[in-house]
């Protein structure tokens, strides 16, 4: 009731997995003594779809990897090199589970496109490709120059609003264009992209919003709706959701306080594990969760945009955290 994740598992995308990669890491790097072996294999299994559903799940799965190893260079009794085993072939098992469904889906063994059409909405909205392209233009290798004026100041704008990004073929046809740009500027802007990132990253900390997504923008819903199931149209767009007769203004109220508060005290949690030893296993997941949260703000706001859905998605865990250091909290003993 107090986190978005009710919200996230409603909705028919990826982003429920998001946090539920994160607690499956990290029960298979420091539980997984405690858990049966078919235990283990579902965690694996759900470790790997959870990668394959999305690649931003599967950056912050790497981040948070990577200081696991850092970690166990100088403390292996914290983190063995064992631990990582079975999340790295969860990982090897998702790129796999991957490369098949897009085999099966479109008949091409593909990684999913459109890394470097992301990075190039955030310079959009940052006004670093209308910088690159008012100071190199005209150039032969680039259509866009021809139409700067086109170019809005929000990135959805630019991918979703029936403009100049669909007449000049789309994430298809601007792949090599973007990919020169975003290549391009980042040598010749190198201040104005560290800038603009750790800017996008602070900004995508606090987003954590619900309800970002669900409310009557859904082009992608309403398209399969009308395509596979006509008779449901009218239905749909007379329901409250399409005429923006409900809103999270009142949940929010709520919902952002906690979530924030929870985030803000997981460093508390990770030092009172340090110093005074308590609570060590929670302590262990807090820290997995401020590292997945940390690389999800930098991964989702610097290489993407801050959007408050991508922050809810993730952000939820810190809750859990603190609610298990509420249950765990040593209570005073009772006379007899």
């Amino acid at each position: 009731m107090t986190t978005a994740l009710p919200w996230l598992a409603d909705q028919l995308i990826t982003d429920i997995f998001a946090g539920l990669a994160v607690l499956a890491l990290h029960l298979l790097m420091f539980r997984a003594d405690a858990l049966h072996r078919p235990e283990r294999w579902v965690l694996v299994l759900l470790l790997a779809f959870a990668v394959a559903s999305h690649n931003a799940t599967l950056a912050v799965i790497l981040a948070v990897l990577a200081a696991a190893a850092v970690a166990a260079l100088f403390r292996r009794d914290l983190v063995p090199w064992s631990s990582l085993v079975r999340p790295l072939a969860a990982v090897g098992l998702g790129a796999v589970m991957l490369l098949a469904a897009n085999v099966a889906v479109s008949g091409r063994l593909a990684w999913t496109p459109g890394g470097a059409s992301l990075i190039f909405g955030r310079f959009v909205q940052d006004g670093i490709v209308k910088r690159y392209l008012a100071e190199h233009c005209p150039d032969p290798r680039l259509r866009l120059c021809d139409h700067q004026a086109e170019i809005p100041d929000n990135a959805e704008m630019f991918f979703w609003g029936r403009g100049v990004f669909d007449r000049l073929g789309g994430f298809t046809g601007l792949a090599t264009e973007m990919e020169t740009i975003v290549r391009e500027t980042l040598v010749a802007y190198p201040w104005m992209q560290v800038e603009t990132a750790a800017r996008a990253t602070l900004q995508q900390l606090v987003l954590v919003r619900t309800g970002d997504g669900i409310i009557s923008w859904l082009p992608h819903t309403y398209g399969i709706i009308e395509r596979f199931t006509p008779q449901l149209v009218p239905a749909m767009k007379a329901a409250r959701q399409q005429q923006d007769e409900f809103g999270f203004d009142a949940i929010n109220r709520l919902h952002i306080p906690v979530t924030l508060g929870a985030m803000l005290l997981l460093p508390f949690v990770m030092a009172l594990a340090w110093r005074r030893r308590v609570f060590a296993d929670v302590g262990l997941l807090a820290t997995s969760a401020m590292l997945a949260i940390l690389a999800n703000a930098f991964i989702c706001g610097a290489l993407s945009n801050p959007h408050d859905r991508y922050g809810a998605r993730i952000a939820w865990i810190a809750v859990l955290v603190i609610v298990l250091v509420i249950l765990r909290w040593p209570r005073p003993a009772r006379s007899p």
